[in-house]
């Protein structure tokens, strides 16, 4: 074994990746390669609260993620694996018995070798088990024609989800990805969120959610945090996006459209309070 997984029970996320690199295997660290864009861009999104070096990967267990790859034996860069590299019934047996809530694929190629299909990026629809697939752009720097932040910020959104307190904040449609209207839990909801809408000002997207919200409509936002820190980033990512359940739809097209009819404006002598 080149280097050791890192694994514990029930971890938030375990990145998988094909096989260590030569860097990496030189410097006894994951992810060690120059222009490897693994550990600022775990800062980058939130999934840790500074940026690690590769020698601290240990240090991972206090964020609750883990690291493994799918070729545990040999080094080196993809076009150096075959088929017979990879161990996918080791990664099998080992999300079996840590239960990690995701696995994420830190490129296309782990996730192909594992599920034996083409896959794209982002959230998966089949899990394995209780435990969520993810596929991920590569963070090598050997890929960086293809690299995109997006599926790492959908990731922290999906993870925040459900480690964010339950809680919503007057006025505002509640973001990372968790909001409510009543007593109903966003979990209720899992894995069956839509786009509703893509907006490239957060404040509209805000008042667009809260809208949502106070007519009965579970909706969230992914992104907004992101895009409120740096404008440029709107276009970039697409905006704000406004997730609503699918069941939800066409109620959330009901309000809104009455949003923008002026139906829900308040009389021009209207006192708030009253």
């Amino acid at each position: 074994m080149v280097l050791p997984d890192l694994l514990a029970a029930n971890l938030d996320i375990v990145f998988c990746g094909t096989a260590v690199g030569a860097v990496s295997a030189r410097r006894r660290a994951y992810y060690a390669g120059p222009g490897n864009a693994f550990w600022p861009t775990l800062h980058r999104v939130g999934l840790t609260d500074r940026q690690l070096q590769p020698e601290e990967y240990a240090s991972l267990l206090d964020y609750r993620i883990g690291l493994t790859d799918l070729a545990k034996e040999i080094s080196g860069n993809d076009d150096i694996l075959s088929r017979a590299h990879f161990n996918a019934g080791r990664l099998k047996a080992n999300i079996e018995k840590y239960r990690p809530r995701i696995v994420a694929f830190t490129g296309k190629r782990a996730a192909q070798e594992y599920l034996g299909r083409p896959v794209g990026y982002g959230r998966l629809a089949e899990k394995e088990g209780e435990t969520t697939l993810f596929v991920l752009t590569s963070p090598s720097g050997a890929a960086c024609r293809y690299w995109s932040t997006t599926p790492w910020q959908e990731l922290a959104d999906w993870r925040r989800r459900w480690t964010a307190p339950h809680e919503s904040n007057p006025g505002l449609c509640p973001e990372p990805d968790r909001a409510a209207h009543g007593d109903t839990d966003m979990d209720d909801y899992d894995g069956d969120f839509e786009i509703f809408a893509q907006v490239l000002n957060p404040t509209e997207a805000h008042v667009i959610c809260s809208c949502l919200v106070a007519g009965g409509v579970p909706a969230m936002l992914a992104d907004a945090n992101l895009v409120q820190t740096n404008d440029l980033l709107s276009l970039a990512v697409g905006g704000v996006r406004i997730l609503v359940p699918s069941a939800f739809m066409t109620k959330a097209r009901e309000i809104i459209d009455a949003f923008e009819r002026g139906d829900l404006a308040l009389p021009d002598d209207k006192i708030l309070g009253e």
